[in-house]
């Protein structure tokens, strides 16, 4: 599942390290993330956390060393769509290849 929604700050009102941004001349993001807690081993996280700063420098150009990305990882059974859950969509997987 993938869902984006993009809201734009002005670098005159975005600030890292007591500055606006504008003074900094970068780019920076926020990104905020949810994954079904266990999806992912640790190693995997620290790969996909460096590839997100990558490709925003990329993308943006110029990215400012305090942009974030933070993964939360929450309970399959707190997480879903389409009225189901993740923990249910995983169960029903396992019973029917039972």
């Amino acid at each position: 599942i993938t869902a984006v929604a993009v809201t734009y700050i002005d670098p005159e009102h975005w600030f890292a390290g007591g500055k606006p941004l504008a003074e900094h001349g970068t780019n920076t993001f926020w990104l905020d993330i949810k994954v079904v807690d266990g999806t992912n081993t640790k190693l995997e996280l620290e790969a996909y956390l460096k590839a997100i700063f990558e490709a925003f420098g990329r993308l943006l150009g110029g990215v400012h060393e305090e942009s974030y990305a933070f993964v939360h990882e929450v309970p399959a059974a707190a997480y879903g769509y389409g009225g189901k859950t993740q923990e249910f969509r995983f169960i029903s997987g396992r019973l029917k290849a039972a």
